[in-house]
């Protein structure tokens, strides 16, 4: 088992493009408080995530763990809503090997001045079948995932890695 999950780490690496960010990157994200970084992840590394996406809203979990919050049963719950699933790192281990690569801790701990590295707080699937779902409003998960790390000012940051086109007209944004 450790075998097989060290290798998905090394391939995962493989799959991300950048752990980095340049000046211009990191001035425009104090400034606006977010910045878009297209293409972190390979194509074959957004393929694979998503064929994941299947199993794991089936109950098939690689890694014979649950994962913290599943929301949407095929059979229960209404075909179009949208689907969630808290910390599918712990069900997936392709999906761990993404969540938890050094590479996107690197990225993440160089854009916020970390020198001590990057954890993670929480991953969250979310699918939005095409032709319906429901809207997620906007919000900020920062007032819970913040108070449980110290220092308090600047310990956390989103990491929103789309994997479908993401925009007004398909209701993404």
């Amino acid at each position: 088992y450790c075998f097989t999950f060290r290798q998905l780490m090394d391939d995962a690496q493989a799959l991300i493009l950048r752990d980095q960010l340049n000046a211009e990157e990191k001035e425009q994200f104090w400034r606006d408080g977010f910045v878009i970084l297209p293409s972190i992840l390979s194509e074959r590394c957004v393929e694979n995530l998503r064929e994941r996406f299947t199993d794991l809203f089936a109950g098939k979990f690689s890694t014979g763990v649950y994962p913290d919050e599943w929301y949407w049963r095929k059979g229960l719950s209404l075909p179009l809503a949208t689907r969630e699933i808290c910390n599918a790192w712990k069900a997936d281990d392709f999906i761990a090997s993404v969540v938890l690569s050094r590479l996107l801790g690197n990225l993440v701990s160089d854009l916020m001045g970390w020198l001590g590295g990057a954890r993670l707080a929480q991953d969250d699937v979310l699918w939005k079948p095409a032709g319906g779902s429901t809207a997620i409003g906007f919000h900020r998960d920062a007032h819970y995932i913040s108070s449980q790390f110290t220092p308090l000012k600047d310990n956390s940051v989103t990491l929103w890695m789309a994997l479908d086109d993401a925009d007004s007209e398909n209701g993404a944004v």
